[in-house]
């Protein structure tokens, strides 16, 4: 999966706290920084070192007041630990931040509990860390059962990945063990439900299908009032589809059609009808979309004119999403509202890119009046020409987006696609690009730097063993965060060539970045 900007930026800036003002500017920084290095120094068989500076951060997470920024951090040290060899520190430490995250009150939805452990497991599960990961989704507090089976499957998914088969089976014993154990029958169908699509992903269809004939069995017990009840049963309906259980599929769905037919609240009728004609579409019944298009079509002629805009565009969204585009495109021609008009055609640009139909994407992409709601569609082009491979076409229509914002935003993204696909000269020209156009704009200094991009290039010519050119690009680098992560980046590709003392010599540099913020000075 490719990196996004999001994705990219919390990587190269590791776990910190959101709210620096919960600890001083320079103990945040210090604390990611020291935190980083002594992972690096574990890798080349430094452990003294890298437990001395892994007990010069400790202290420093121990000052953050705001217990909802604090779990992550104590868990990122109890990582760096393990890999220095101390994993009965690591484990209590992992305890203490999952205590932490259990206990924090008033925290945030970016930082809640379930937020931390599923941020703090899928670090773990990167890592390879897989007895940390586990042990972090299973120290959710009971409250959250449903998150827990999720992270369970997440994980039983990448054992699957690696060839870890029989651990990723081991694990349906205890994703449906705590299944379960779950009163509500609406959650368990869901956890179960959602379960199966991990293990559908990672090629485990045995596993998936006993998922999916567990959440079918109690699927009957959610009250039929319950409007989400029609929904759990599309994404059951889902997953067989997935596994190639089609007939399965179909009877999920004729469970779910009179279900939704009943709901009183119209726009959630609507939307459920939807969805179950675009998963009829995607087991090949023809007949059934098009019963359920014209009910759809009918609550449109009798609904409020705010609700016919906004569901015009969700009808043409639901018939792109059945392959109907030609129908897709008449309908949304017909909304009045100029933004919803532009919002829908561009959704439907964004579902032509996403089935690689490119040529019909950019056509009616260029239809779009409305900038911004161009500029999405056009980058939604670009992210699946990304994915597809052909970085080299994506990059052009990412050249043709108008608005300034939204380019130098998706031109971020294709120096990372570059820079990962081993490509970092590309990468390198993409960022100067970036900074050509934002030196041309009217914001601040600050918002211009794009320090934050350096180090995946760095990384990606340090993996092509162009160890001079990563230097050249890291030595320019101004933020220090920025720079450690660079430096600690090139430091980690001369340890995987078992150059070890040019590993050492650079990550020492590292160190000496933040010495002016030392409490040795």
């Amino acid at each position: 999966m490719k990196l996004k900007i999001l994705v990219t930026t919390a990587l190269l800036t590791l776990v910190l706290p959101v709210n620096g003002a919960t600890a001083p500017e320079s103990d945040v920084s210090k604390l990611g920084i020291l935190t980083r290095i002594a992972g690096e120094y574990a890798a080349i068989g430094q452990n003294d070192k890298a437990e001395e500076l892994l007990a010069q951060a400790l202290p420093l997470v121990q000052a953050i007041s705001n217990d909802c920024d604090k779990s992550e951090p104590i868990a990122a040290i109890a990582g760096q630990y393990a890999k220095a060899g101390q994993q009965a520190k690591a484990k209590e430490l992992l305890d203490q931040a999952i205590r932490v995250a259990n206990a924090a009150k008033n925290c945030l939805s970016h930082n809640d509990v379930v937020e931390n452990l599923a941020d703090i497991q899928n670090r773990y599960v990167q890592e390879g860390q897989y007895d940390l990961a586990l042990q972090t989704v299973r120290g959710l507090n009971n409250e959250n059962e449903v998150f827990k089976i999720y992270g369970l499957s997440l994980i039983a998914h990448h054992f699957a990945d690696t060839g870890q088969v029989d651990k990723s089976s081991a694990l349906l014993t205890e994703i449906v063990k705590v299944a379960q154990s779950l009163k509500d029958a609406h959650a368990q169908t869901f956890a179960l439900a959602r379960s199966a699509v991990e293990y559908a992903k990672a090629g485990q269809k045995a596993q998936a299908i006993e998922l999916l004939n567990q959440a079918m069995k109690v699927a009957p017990a959610i009250n039929n009032t319950n409007e989400s009840k029609s929904n759990v049963l599309v994404r059951i309906a889902r997953g067989y589809a997935q596994v190639g259980q089609t007939d399965q599929a179909i009877k999920a769905l004729d469970q779910a059609l009179p279900i939704a037919k009943t709901m009183s609240n119209p726009d959630f009728k609507f939307h459920a009808l939807g969805e179950i004609a675009v998963q009829y579409a995607a087991v090949n019944q023809k007949a059934k979309p098009t019963e359920i298009f014209g009910q759809l079509q009918s609550m449109l002629q009798t609904g409020e004119p705010a609700f016919k805009s906004i569901s015009l565009s969700s009808l043409a969204h639901f018939y792109a999403n059945s392959g109907q585009y030609e129908q897709a495109l008449r309908i949304a021609q017909t909304i009045k509202d100029v933004q919803e008009k532009a919002g829908s055609l561009s959704r439907i640009a964004g579902d032509y890119a996403r089935k690689g139909q490119f040529d019909s994407a950019l056509q009616v992409a260029q239809t779009i009046s409305d900038a911004n709601h161009k500029a999405g569609a056009l980058s939604e082009i670009v992210r699946s020409y990304a994915e597809a491979g052909q970085l080299d076409q994506a990059l052009k229509v990412a050249q043709t987006i108008e608005r300034k914002f939204d380019k130098t935003m998706i031109l971020s993204e294709m120096a990372v696609n570059y820079a990962e696909a081993g490509q970092p000269d590309r990468a390198i020209q993409i960022a100067q690009t970036i900074k050509d156009i934002m030196s041309s704009t009217n914001i601040s200094n600050e918002e211009k730097d794009i320090d934050w991009m350096l180090p995946a290039i760095v990384s990606s010519y340090a993996k092509e063993g162009q160890f001079d050119k990563a230097l050249k690009v890291a030595q320019n680098i101004q933020g220090k965060p920025y720079k450690v992560n660079a430096l600690s980046d090139i430091a980690g590709q001369y340890a995987a060539r078992q150059q070890k003392d040019k590993a050492a010599a650079l990550l020492a540099e590292a160190l000496q970045i933040i010495q002016p913020i030392s409490p040795k000075q």
